[in-house]
């Protein structure tokens, strides 16, 4: 067993000074995206907004080669970084951006064909526009979006060297431009109409993330440039099974979240989808504050495991569990005040149910205590089983949803998701006192 020693001082300095300057600027962007999305459902309407969350699930879901491509290459790049070997520095993030724009590349080569050819109007039950005006602004959309993802490969980078200040100051920019977005499109209609509403919210993270990458050249990304002949992929194996294992992990979890906004819209109706949104956003206050804390421990725990400090490691696991404990407490009396908070912020309750409002609050409590194992499972890369349970739980949720649905409606579709996470929720724990336990040996 190794002491902690003066680099792992270093890590904890460095920590608090990462969090404590990201609490302030995610404060900020937690206060414009409530203002957000009160003024997107006073300039539109709640079923044009809840559309919209559901594309934008759809989306999403293409995130999972995002993350499974730049999580793969997060430990390499804040090893290199760590270790100041900066040949290897840049060529790990050159290779990650090159193989990003690859794969979106492709991405939108199939998708596109798949939204022209299939009846896409049908899936999301959308009848007040034409066929052709849907299709072409998914298409739109889409080409935004995968866009957006390629230049989003700088979050991972500004993640890996301990810069999530920066990170957090690019999410509220983007939150502004899109704001900034409705305000325009708001002296122009009387109430916005979906597609403009659509392409507004899409144009906001490639603005913003686009502009990140050019301003990130002169210092973080200097002297590279993506090329698309990849080289060294025998030295790349381990860094590839990461890869593919996140790709998959993501996966999991991104049909798991993603198919309760459409669930939601096909069993219910759009608007449920905003109702739902609207609570979720509520709770997930505590996932803000959570993550404030959280998003640098990837970094930091991948450090301290290579410097084999078990013992911080132990501490910090232990003391992210009381911060939980606290925003458990925290959950409970958000709960108490959630009608009220509704009314507050948007006007009207939507008329959103206590029980839909509990189950939302245990599930962001589930979320917080899966996030808080899983950090340190992604900083060792030990993602096998983690991708089995999340895959497991994907499958699981859909059927479940259906017949939860039928009994309780939209809380039984959360519900559904909750219930096919408990075996990930029990197998995380146990898992990380198994790996710190044969690291101490």
């Amino acid at each position: 067993m190794v002491k902690p020693t003066s680099k792992s001082n270093s890590t904890a300095s460095g920590l608090k000074i990462n969090i404590s300057h990201s609490f302030v600027v995610k404060a900020l962007h937690v206060g414009l995206n409530l203002f957000l999305i009160r003024f997107i459902i006073g300039a539109s309407n709640e079923e044009n907004y809840g559309f919209w969350l559901t594309f934008l699930s759809v989306f999403t879901l293409f995130s999972c080669i995002e993350v499974g491509l730049n999580n793969g290459f997060r430990k390499a790049i804040t090893s290199s970084f760590e270790t100041k070997d900066s040949v290897e520095y840049k060529s790990t993030i050159r290779e990650m951006f090159s193989q990003s724009i690859v794969h979106y590349f492709g991405v939108f080569i199939i998708v596109g064909l798949a939204i022209l050819l299939l009846p896409i109007d049908e899936l999301f039950s959308i009848s007040f526009i034409s066929e052709i005006d849907l299709k072409l602004t998914l298409i739109l959309c889409l080409l935004l979006f995968c866009a957006h993802f390629v230049f989003f490969s700088i979050n991972t980078i500004l993640l890996s060297i301990h810069r999530a200040k920066d990170s957090y100051i690019l999410f509220f920019l983007q939150s502004l431009v899109q704001m900034i977005g409705i305000f325009l499109l708001s002296h122009f209609y009387t109430e916005i109409k979906l597609i403009p509403l659509c392409i507004a919210m899409s144009l906001g993270p490639i603005v913003t993330w686009a502009a990140a990458f050019l301003f990130y050249r002169r210092s973080v990304l200097s002297d590279l440039k993506p090329h698309f002949f990849f080289r060294n992929w025998k030295s790349r194996l381990i860094s590839d099974k990461a890869t593919s294992r996140f790709f998959l992990l993501q996966l999991g979890l991104l049909l798991l979240l993603s198919t309760d906004n459409l669930l939601i819209m096909r069993l219910i109706s759009p608007s449920e989808v905003t109702a739902y949104q609207v609570a979720l956003r509520y709770f997930n206050i505590l996932l803000v504050v959570f993550n404030i804390i959280l998003v640098p421990f990837w970094s930091a725990f991948t450090k301290e495991h290579l410097l084999n400090s078990m013992d911080w490691i132990s501490k910090k696991l232990f003391q992210l569990f009381l911060i939980w404990l606290l925003l458990a407490i925290g959950a409970i009396l958000m709960l108490v005040v959630s009608d009220f908070a509704y009314q507050l912020w948007i006007g009207s309750s939507l008329g959103i149910s206590l029980m839909l409002s509990s189950v939302v609050a245990l599930y962001t409590l589930q979320t917080l205590w899966v996030s808080m194992f899983s950090y340190y499972l992604y900083a060792i890369e030990k993602l096998s089983m983690l991708t089995k349970f999340y895959l497991l739980a994907a499958l699981m949720n859909i059927p479940l949803s259906y017949w939860l649905s039928v009994e309780y409606e939209v809380a039984g579709i959360i519900g559904a998701s909750l219930i096919s996470l408990l075996p990930l929720s029990v197998y995380l724990p146990m898992e990380c006192k198994k790996e710190l336990a044969q690291s101490y040996e």
